[in-house]
């Protein structure tokens, strides 16, 4: 896991706007958990608070298609992967209100990946150009921390690492109602991330 910023205690940040206040303090830390891809990217907007508890407050998975030839024959295809980044950031700035930090899993490209590898590379910059705008801790997070932190061991199935969030964050179940099957391992693993970027946040 590689860190942008120092953690900083979360306890210590004030947000006139949110409700979750006690004494000029938040009751809860936020972070955007982002699982970087063009085709599908996935969200997660996750809480813990002063206790140390997780709460899921939203998850999404956007999806953004190829523009179709007929389309293209009309425009460059580096115009179109502009016009697909540009709706997942859009998407990005929609969860990002109030969070205290941005924590995205970070790409490793593997045989038989390598021609989108530039582009999902693209989406891991324009979390950490989020990130930054917002002048936020930003956290890049390794595939292989997502089950280490999920089920405690390297090896395991999408499936399980759902399984085990289902468990051990609540709400989680609940926002995956209606997001189709094949669009639920992106926001799990987006779910994973934004749990490392809270213990991260918090300094352990």
């Amino acid at each position: 896991m590689i860190s942008f910023s120092k953690p900083i205690d979360s306890a210590s940040i004030h947000d006139e706007s949110h409700p979750d206040q006690v004494a000029g303090h938040r009751n809860q830390a936020v972070v955007l958990g982002v699982d970087p891809g063009i085709a599908s990217l996935g969200l997660a907007r996750i809480a813990m608070t002063k206790g140390g508890e997780f709460k899921a407050e939203a998850v999404r998975c956007i999806k953004t298609s190829k523009a179709s030839k007929k389309e293209l024959r009309a425009l460059r295809v580096s115009a179109d992967d502009v016009r697909r980044a540009s709706n997942l950031w859009d998407a990005m700035i929609a969860m990002a209100d109030g969070i205290q930090a941005l924590a995205y899993e970070v790409y490793q490209p593997f045989k038989g990946k390598a021609a989108n590898g530039g582009k999902v590379t693209t989406v891991c910059g324009m979390a950490m150009a989020l990130g930054f705008s917002l002048k936020i801790p930003v956290y890049a997070v390794l595939p292989a921390d997502i089950k280490q932190e999920t089920l405690g061991r390297n090896s395991g199935s999408k499936g399980d690492v759902r399984e085990a969030l289902y468990k051990r964050v609540p709400g989680f179940r609940a926002c995956c109602e209606g997001i189709p099957r094949g669009q639920l391992e992106h926001v799990s693993d987006a779910t994973a991330v934004a749990l490392i970027g809270l213990k991260m946040l918090a300094g352990y």
